[in-house]
């Protein structure tokens, strides 16, 4: 059965949750599920329409890593939702998502009022549902591409792959101002990348492939090609000018031009149409193009076919490499996601595979952390003294807890030997260099271990196997006098208590 992300988030929350939402509004519970019917694929309608656009999905994935959610799913929701300071709390920050999603306060204002008059909640009711599902609906699928270890390719494509659902549970009346057509549009999520004056979106190309357009015309030319086709057109001025006959009339001069411009305009139309297709045929288009300029500078006489001769070899070059660079382009575009999860540092080249007990098989590094760990559980005889490793691939937003996207990997591989291993435990260790505040320094070691051990935890890993403790500045292994002996104090360490 495929993944289905509005029943997922659906589920995520829970009729319990549902509940406390009721009890909060002063609602029937009836009321708020059928409200929620609405209200979450709405949201997540915003949430793609933000990925949508160019750069979104890292905005996005920057704001979603942001945002403190706390334990919003688990055991603390009766106390959120009771009233008081906590709920106001909720309420602040599911206003400051809405504002997000939508654009502004103006904009949320009038999407609560349609809300509320299609629920029939009323603004006030409906504004607030919003304002308190909001978090809990964002934090779902903030675990969700966490889990995922999502990238912002993987998340636009995501999105493209969860438009039918998303759409299909989005009523006609709200479509309207979260700026989504009726029935969304059509075609899987491709990359379209927009130059000079044109724009970017995710989606349109039924293919799912890349669309290229530029100038903020219809027909589409990139860049370097506005320049070449202008040459050429002043090549053909040239040759009317320098090579006919000195006994012209000035009235036939002036149609001589004219008919040469004619000319290069109509050249330059067949130029723009085949680029309107070069993705597909940008190698052959650019061979073409080369062949065509080199006879055009065949023509032109004296000092300056020498000049446009030297002119048309740099075509032939910028041609072949634009068609070489494309090419490039089509053959990674299938593999982009999963080479931004791995910038973290480990070479594709150098991946080893690992079989674990159990017959599960993971790609690490050799010598990598991962490796370190899978010998050392699976070698033989009991441990007497507990072993530590430092992470080599786990990183954290600057002066925050949020791991990395590209962390997941190895996270994802400790937690595949923690399974493969059901006895083995560990220690999760935070450390930081001796820069700023010692107390601040501890607190952050301290959160982003605990970052990790809950992340494990989230992948399966029982609470009783795992610990986390921060230790600040205290335990260097490093000099802290030189930036790279800071780095290396700067780190996480997991310390296996139990093989």
């Amino acid at each position: 059965m495929s993944f289905n992300l509005v029943d997922h988030v659906k589920g995520a929350i829970g009729q319990a949750i549902m509940s406390k939402l009721a009890g909060s509004l002063g609602v029937s519970e009836t009321g708020v599920t059928s409200a929620m019917d609405s209200a979450i694929p709405s949201l997540l309608g915003a949430m793609m329409n933000k990925s949508s656009a160019q750069g979104g999905s890292s905005e996005l994935l920057d704001f979603i890593g942001k945002q403190d959610f706390g334990n919003l799913l688990g055991g603390e929701v009766g106390d959120l939702l009771s009233g008081g300071a906590k709920t106001d709390a909720i309420t602040k920050s599911g206003n400051g998502i809405l504002e997000y999603l939508l654009g502004g306060s103006k904009a949320t204002n009038g999407f609560m009022e349609t809300f509320g008059k299609f629920t029939g909640m009323g603004t006030q009711s409906g504004g607030g549902l919003l304002k308190m599902a909001a978090p809990f609906i964002m934090s779902t699928v903030g675990h969700h591409i966490k889990s995922q270890a999502l990238d912002a390719v993987g998340l636009s494509r995501f999105f493209g792959e969860q438009k039918s659902n998303i759409m299909a549970g989005i009523p006609s009346a709200l479509t309207g101002n979260l700026g989504l057509a009726a029935g969304g549009s059509s075609g899987s999520t491709g990359a379209k990348v927009a130059s000079s004056g044109g724009s970017a979106s995710t989606g349109g190309s039924s293919s799912g492939g890349a669309k290229v357009s530029g100038g903020g015309g219809g027909g589409g030319l990139p860049g370097w090609l506005l320049p070449l086709i202008l040459a050429l057109a002043a090549l053909f001025l040239l040759r009317s000018c320098f090579c006919g006959s000195a006994s012209v009339p000035g009235g036939d001069l002036v149609g001589g031009v004219g008919d040469t411009m004619k000319s290069g305009i109509g050249a330059v139309g067949d130029v723009a149409g085949g680029a309107a297709d070069m993705v597909g045929d940008v190698a052959g288009g650019a061979a073409d193009m080369a062949k065509d300029a080199a006879g055009a500078v065949g023509d032109v006489a004296g000092g300056a076919a020498d000049m446009v001769g030297d002119a048309a070899g740099a075509v032939g070059d910028v041609a072949g490499g634009a068609a070489d660079m494309v090419g490039d382009a089509a053959g990674a575009m299938g593999d982009a996601a999963q080479g931004a999860m791995d910038k973290a540092g480990d070479a594709v080249a150098s991946l080893g595979s690992l079989t674990l007990p159990g017959g599960q098989t993971i790609e690490t590094p050799e010598g990598s952390f991962t490796t370190k760990v899978a010998e050392y559980l699976g070698s033989s005889g009991a441990s007497t003294e507990p072993v530590n490793f430092d992470f080599d691939g786990v990183n954290f937003q600057t002066g925050s807890a949020n791991i990395t996207a590209e962390s997941m990997r190895q996270l994802n591989n400790l937690a595949s030997l923690m399974t493969a291993y059901p006895n083995s435990a560990i220690r999760v260790e935070g450390h930081t260099d001796n820069t700023g505040n010692a107390a601040a320094n501890k607190t952050l070691s301290e959160k982003r271990a605990a970052s990790v051990k809950q992340t494990l935890m989230d992948k399966g890993i029982a609470g009783d196997r795992l610990e986390s403790a921060g230790f600040g500045q205290e335990s260097p292994i490093a000099s802290n006098d030189t930036d790279e002996g800071r780095a290396q104090n700067r780190r996480v360490s997991v310390v296996i208590t139990r093989k």
